[in-house]
């Protein structure tokens, strides 16, 4: 209760008052120890009544319990009667001990912390192969681009051969010969194509799998008490780039791979996928600024460079792959 009757009827003082007056109790009395003095006030103001010596916002409990019983008004003693009912009727509050085990979360039981480590784990397996899957189809990306560049390049050799010959046939051996390089090419491609979309519908099967698997951990996550959770481990950073530089691989680069075998051609095209993919600070290239000049390389091997130029917009020109030894040469011809 507010003001004097915030702490409840006195006891004390009730019990001394009976005593003194032969076992009986005022209504008075009982109205000023046990209703609030703010219902109190309201009931006086209602009934237009004012305690002696006292304003109404300023009168103390009894003051105001002796107006509305002075008058033996019966309307405002049965509103005060009510009001001392309502007083008593009142049901008490549940014990503290009660509302803080209503409020107390569940116990989380061992084998939920066993199932959140076993999620976490699924989650981290399934980062790691959808990063494989992002690494991948960015490769084969690379190569559907390479392969499209080839046969745009095989197709423009069968046109020229067709305009040179002036309406002749070309001789038989060199049309079996770059009809079936044309068929390979193309064949190439659409396999290509293929698996690129494999890659594609795994990834998207992927990461539908690992939305599930982080929703399931963070209903456990919060079944465990925060005092005993796990603190989340710090990813190591990750090495795939913001987003993918396009390689424009020029008609040099593709000279360049003519007289060198098929090792280092790979190994330069694998150069170049990891540097799309993950930029300038991929561990093992190397990528570096050749001085004086406004030219790049990057480590495709022992002794294998790849040398380019960044555009305006982020991607690069691919220029050649030469001999780490030979750079000086290549420099000169790539002025």
């Amino acid at each position: 209760m507010a003001e004097a009757a915030s702490s409840g009827p006195s006891a004390a003082r009730l019990v001394e008052t009976a005593l003194g007056a032969k076992g009986s109790l005022g209504l008075d009395l009982l109205l000023a120890e046990c209703v609030e003095v703010g219902r109190l006030r309201e009931l006086v103001r209602k009934h237009g009544l004012s305690p002696k010596g006292f304003r109404v916002e300023a009168a103390p409990p009894r003051s105001l319990a002796q107006a509305l019983t002075r008058d033996l008004d019966p309307e405002v003693l049965r509103a005060a009667v009510d009001e001392l009912l309502a007083v008593w009727r009142r049901p008490e509050p549940a014990p503290r001990e009660a509302v803080v085990a209503a409020a107390k979360p569940p116990e989380a039981r061992p084998e939920d912390s066993l199932e959140i480590a076993r999620l976490r784990a699924q989650v981290t397996a399934a980062n790691d192969a959808a990063r494989e899957a992002h690494a991948r189809t960015a490769q084969l990306e690379s190569r559907l681009a390479q392969e499209q560049q080839r046969v745009a390049m095989l197709r423009g050799d069968v046109e020229a051969a067709e305009r040179r010959g002036g309406g002749q046939a070309p001789p038989p051996s060199a049309d079996r010969d770059l009809s079936r390089e044309l068929h390979e090419a193309q064949a190439d491609l659409e396999l290509m194509a293929r698996a690129e979309e494999d890659y594609r519908r795994r990834l998207a099967e992927q990461q539908t799998e690992i939305r599930a698997l982080q929703e399931r951990a963070a209903e456990l996550e919060e079944l465990v008490p925060r005092g005993k959770r796990k603190k989340a481990e710090v990813a190591p950073p990750s090495v795939v780039a913001d987003r993918f530089r396009v390689p424009w691989f020029t008609p040099e680069f593709y000279r360049c791979l003519v007289a060198r075998d098929m090792r280092d051609a790979d190994a330069a095209f694998d150069a170049v996928l990891r540097f799309a993919t993950a930029g300038y600070g991929y561990p093992g290239l190397q990528v570096k600024q050749l001085e004086g000049v406004d030219l790049w390389s990057m480590r495709a091997g022992i002794k294998v460079r790849v040398y380019f130029r960044p555009r305006p917009d982020g991607d690069v020109d691919i220029l050649a792959v030469g001999d780490r030894e030979e750079q000086d040469t290549l420099l000169r011809r790539l002025r």
